[in-house]
């Protein structure tokens, strides 16, 4: 994924200071502890008040060793927002990968991706405050969605294509990018009302399956 600049002086530093072996598992774990650190941080501050320091103290690890893994704080997340990414990939897969009654699938897979969505809403959250004013931001959220739009094509290719283009549907990769944008439209709405109550908007699985069973195998 294309490194993004979010921020401004805090984030450099010299190649001189990082070092160049390889991370050992310990490494990994202190990486680990960035990322949970980080993610922490953005439930508390707003995206752009985040700074290294403050993530370096939270994870328990040095400036330098933040350094070690990440060359600015937006290296950080975007390798966040990579793994979160592979989750919600993973959450949709009943859908996205699997056979058997579309209902069931698009079910199992939106249930799943809201629950990913909900952990990690404060991240989701500060991704998407920023996308406004920040133009590296929201390059990276536009490269989020629209993996999630080639995915969302070659499903819906596969299980209604000449369907849909018998019934005169637009390109099917129109009518991912609407489908996709439904979703996380609503997935907003549902992650920023999880953090007021911690409970969301308990519609929001059944308005997604019904909208996607309607349009695609109706």
């Amino acid at each position: 994924m294309t490194r993004v600049n979010f921020f401004c002086d805090d984030d450099r530093i010299s190649t001189r200071t990082r070092p160049t072996s390889s991370p050992t598992p310990k490494g990994e774990d202190r990486r680990a502890a960035i990322l949970v650190a980080l993610e922490h941080l953005l439930a508390e501050q707003r995206f752009a008040e985040v700074q290294i320091s403050t993530i370096s103290r939270r994870a328990g690890v040095t400036r330098p060793a933040f350094y070690f893994y990440f060359p600015t704080k937006a290296a950080a997340v975007s390798a966040l927002l990579t793994e979160v990414t592979a989750e919600v990939t993973a959450a949709s897969a009943p859908w996205y990968g699997g056979g058997g009654d579309p209902e069931a699938r698009l079910r199992a897979g939106f249930h799943a991706t809201i629950e990913v969505w909900r952990r990690h809403a404060a991240l989701f959250a500060a991704m998407l405050d920023a996308i406004g004013s920040d133009r590296d931001a929201a390059t990276l959220w536009q490269e989020l969605f629209d993996g999630f739009c080639t995915r969302v094509a070659a499903r819906v290719e596969t299980d209604a294509g000449e369907t849909l283009r018998a019934a005169g549907a637009p390109s099917i990769d129109h009518v991912a990018v609407a489908l996709t944008g439904m979703v996380f439209a609503l997935m907003e709405r549902d992650v920023r009302t999880y953090l007021r109550n911690h409970n969301g908007q308990p519609d929001t699985e059944d308005a997604l399956v019904f909208a996607y069973r309607r349009l695609i195998y109706d």
